[in-house]
């Protein structure tokens, strides 16, 4: 059942995490997994993290994370108010029922009159002798963690929606976290060191839910609140620009990316003491954004560094630490196989297989990971024309997501509820596997996967969306193929116009242009055809293609010489073999 105590479960997790530095528990794995553990793993209580956590605010922290709703506070308003009963040193909530408990409390409130009328004076001067000693260390950690808690309050109150006090309530997830946004500038500007943690995690969070406008502002602060003299040296700076360069290189703006990856990079060589893991995760994400770059070298050099570093650390690990460096290393080996899958698919697949063999070593059901590597595994088939293959394993990757997708809508009750993410994944795995079909003239399930990739991408997308267009040209090739030209000379018109009026990128038009091409001939139109099939080439089997000798300028190729041959212009027909297939007969 998700209901109200289901938020003062994650508001626990976030204030747990907030006060200690860490999660109550760690998850990784599955989708599974993570259910599983949430489910049955017991959080940590914080006195274990730390010896002196206060015992009642641990008792707080313990009855939000509670594995039954029923012992959870009801409200959040529940919460947020024995917040503010611990700050004001009165009896919390979780422990109302307990008289000598509450007795205590009164005695620890009104501690000088009590222990007046019990004869404990002597007691009460030691006491205060030591606490002057202490003072001057402990008032700022006592600031530090009143300041924190007091700001938790606040947050968690204005989730609440009947609370009238607050002039506004969250009501999402971001509003919640632009909640803490506001009460750490407001209470936490002169404690850098906490405000530059809750800054990053407030980045952190907003990238997960793609509010990259949010995440970009909340990590600039992070770095601004890190002293000058601090920032060569400092493990939160490094934590800043990795974020910085993953929201760029979500954006698309590699060369940003690499900046911030590269300065990152250079921190953790500086502070860290290698192999680390913090190093290879950052040899990892510049490699990535060289491969985006065409810096192929540079990237393949820092991946295998990145891959060898995680070598030496998982053979030094013991066995409960050699699962999170494991599945670290399959993202590199799946790195490797993206880098190379179109030069040396071959030598992908190889990487590929060996990712998928690390994450089978992780407990739990396939998962997503699994399933997207046997997906690049079948692509490379595809490209080296072992179709047989790539439908297998592209059929294996749809089998996958179509479970998890299913199990995902059962555990949210509705479908509304299900990642549109992984709806848009299986949606690329049907527009792949159709055309493999397509390729082995299987045609009707090729319509029919081509479909429901389409239908899928409809409901997500925003209808001026390019994906919207790959699918539609794909049904146009397939109507083709399937003698029903005058419809794909249609919708590839169409399309085509939506391309030039989108700017697609050169190659797309002229692929688009290729197939109307192919279609009008077919349709009997060899004028128009020629037209388009030269103006598809000429771009094809330039720098601004992907060459003459590529699948699509091979099939424009093949198609243009075909018309040629077909109104006895042979000359014409003899020159493009000659570019496309040199040395063929």
């Amino acid at each position: 059942l998700i209901d109200t105590r289901t938020d003062i479960y994650a508001l626990g997790v976030i204030l747990y995490e907030l006060l200690l530095g860490e999660r109550p528990y760690e998850l990784g794995g599955s989708i599974n997994d993570m259910i599983k553990g949430i489910m049955e793993v017991q959080p940590t209580r914080p006195s274990v993290i730390e010896a002196g956590f206060d015992r009642d605010l641990e008792t707080i922290l313990l009855m939000a994370l509670s594995k039954d709703p029923d012992r959870r506070f009801q409200s959040v308003r529940d919460f947020a108010d024995d917040l503010e009963h611990w700050l004001n040193g009165e009896p919390i909530l979780a422990r109302r029922d307990d008289a000598w408990y509450v007795l205590r409390k009164y005695v620890r409130r009104h501690r000088l009159p009590v222990s007046l009328a019990a004869g404990f004076v002597l007691l009460l001067i030691a006491f205060a002798i030591t606490m002057s000693v202490l003072f001057t260390k402990v008032a700022i950690a006592n600031q530090r963690l009143a300041g924190t808690l007091g700001m938790a309050s606040n947050v968690i109150a204005s989730a609440d929606p009947e609370n009238v006090q607050r002039g506004s309530t969250a009501t999402t997830a971001v509003d919640m976290l632009l909640a803490w946004s506001e009460v750490v500038q407001a209470d936490l500007k002169d404690d850098p060191d906490i405000s530059t943690r809750i800054y990053n995690d407030l980045g952190e969070s907003f990238i997960g839910f793609d509010r990259y406008d949010l995440a970009q502002r909340h990590l600039e602060r992070a770095y601004e609140s890190i002293p000058d003299d601090n920032l060569a040296i400092s493990p939160e700076a490094a934590r800043t620009l990795r974020n910085l360069g993953r929201i760029a290189y979500k954006q698309g703006r590699w060369n940003k990316a690499g900046e911030y990856f590269q300065q990152c990079l250079d921190i953790r060589r500086q502070i860290l003491i290698p192999p680390h893991p913090d190093i290879a995760d950052s040899l990892q994400q510049l490699g990535s954004t060289y491969r985006h770059l065409g810096r192929m070298e540079d990237a393949e050099q820092h991946m295998r560094e990145s891959l060898a570093m995680y070598d030496r650390l998982i053979n030094t690990a013991g066995e409960d630490g050699r699962g999170p460096l494991e599945a670290a290393q399959a993202s590199v080996f799946n790195g490797l196989g993206l880098l190379l899958s179109r030069s040396r698919p071959d030598e992908a697949i190889g990487f590929y297989t060996k990712s998928i063999e690390l994450l089978d070593n992780q407990p739990g059901d396939d998962d997503w990971r699994v399933a997207r590597l046997k997906h690049n595994i079948g692509m490379c088939h595809f490209r080296t024309g072992d179709l047989e293959a790539a439908s297998d394993h592209i059929e294996e990757s749809l089998r996958i997501k179509e479970a998890g997708l299913r199990r995902l809508q059962a555990e949210s009750q509705t479908v509304q509820d299900a990642d549109a993410g992984n709806r848009l994944q299986i949606a690329t795995g049907k527009q792949a596997l159709s055309s493999v079909l397509v390729q082995l003239d299987q045609f009707d399930r090729a319509e029919q996967l081509a479909t429901e990739a389409l239908a899928i991408r409809t409901d997500v997308l925003e209808p001026d969306h390019y994906q919207l267009s790959d699918s539609r040209e794909l049904l146009a090739r397939i109507s083709l193929q399937t003698g029903r030209a005058d419809a794909a000379v249609d919708l590839l018109t169409s399309i085509r116009t939506e391309r030039t009026n989108r700017g697609d990128a050169p190659s797309k038009i002229a692929w688009t242009e290729s197939n109307l091409g192919q279609a009008l001939l077919a349709a009997g139109r060899p004028d128009e055809a020629e037209a388009s099939l030269s103006a598809a080439w000429s771009v094809l089997a330039s720098n601004e293609g992907p060459g003459p000798d590529s699948p699509q300028g091979r099939e424009t190729a093949s198609a243009l010489i075909d018309l040629y041959e077909r109104t006895n212009r042979s000359d014409r027909a003899r020159q493009i073999r000659n570019e496309a297939f040199p040395g063929e007969d």
